[in-house]
């Protein structure tokens, strides 16, 4: 007799594989993963940076590119800190309005209901 070839089904190749919700739920799973994968990936990156230092004589990065990074960043403050005090004073004045229109929103409601 010839050999007929079996069709499996769902149901047949999830026989005997049971599935249960792990304590705290799989989203609480899912989120401990995440930040796994998180940590693993970032000691990844400073393996892979030590590895690159080793490679370059010395140990070290070129001197050049630090200096032209830290001359770019030195170029870059006063504009950046100019930029962070005129969002400060925006921020400010955002918050005293918020606050005096919820006052004058209050106050009205009192006057109304006295």
């Amino acid at each position: 007799t010839p050999h007929t070839p079996r069709t499996h089904t769902t149901t047949d190749l999830m026989a005997g594989i049971s599935l249960r919700v792990p304590p705290g739920g799989w989203d609480n799973n899912i989120n401990e993963l995440d930040d796994r994968i998180a940590q693993l990936t970032d000691q990844e990156s400073a393996f892979r940076s030590r590895l690159a230092a080793r490679a370059v004589p010395g140990g070290l990065a070129p001197v050049s590119s630090l200096s032209r990074r830290l001359s770019g960043l030195s170029s870059e403050a006063p504009r950046v800190t100019k930029r962070n005090v005129e969002i400060q004073a925006f921020c400010s004045q955002w918050k005293d309005y918020v606050r005096g229109k919820y006052q004058e929103g209050s106050s009205a409601i009192v006057e109304r209901r006295s």
